[in-house]
């Protein structure tokens, strides 16, 4: 008997699935972090946890609604900040559907791939991405930030201290 999860066994039978708006370089670039992971990724808005992925592979279905809530959260944005990178699969969704929003993202950087799909992406983006290594309460704890920011995306430490510590700051920077 294995002891690999399948998580699509907690997922809702009746997942919503939609018409997504990608563009061509979103899933240009989506391939390109997968060439750079070529391996096991920690779940996110394309793969469930610990799917191997290559160049080939595609982000799956039962996750359009949140790659496709993701496009539209952010079409009205400047500025932004993502806790939580891991290998770039947000952080492209958020950098290719809206042209004029800039980015930094900040991870502790666990697994291999993260940094230089970090790099791939400053490469790719240029002033519009921006990434720090470390973890958030590391980074953020007790500062303000020098610019306006007007969306947080929030998926990084899994502990509960972690989150409420990024739920928290989040919430304070907007209240």
């Amino acid at each position: 008997m294995s002891d690999q999860v399948n998580y699509f066994d907690y997922y809702p039978k009746n997942v919503p699935m939609c018409e997504e708006t990608h563009g061509e370089q979103e899933l240009e670039t989506i391939t390109e972090l997968n060439k750079i992971v070529s391996g096991p990724v920690e779940g996110n808005y394309c793969f469930i946890h610990n799917t191997e992925i290559n160049e080939k592979s595609v982000p799956i279905k039962e996750r359009s609604w949140k790659r496709q809530y993701l496009r539209e959260a952010v079409q009205d944005c400047t500025f932004g900040l993502e806790i939580g990178f891991n290998a770039g699969h947000s952080s492209t969704i958020i950098l290719t559907a809206n042209p004029k929003i800039k980015l930094i993202s900040l991870d502790i950087c666990r697994y291999a791939y993260t940094l230089p799909c970090a790099k791939h992406l400053h490469e790719k983006f240029k002033d519009r991405f921006g990434f720090t290594k470390g973890s958030s309460q590391e980074i953020l704890k007790g500062k303000k930030l020098n610019v306006d920011l007007d969306f947080i995306h929030v998926d990084g430490g899994h502990g509960l201290n972690d989150f409420y510590f990024d739920i928290d700051w989040s919430e304070k920077k907007f209240s």
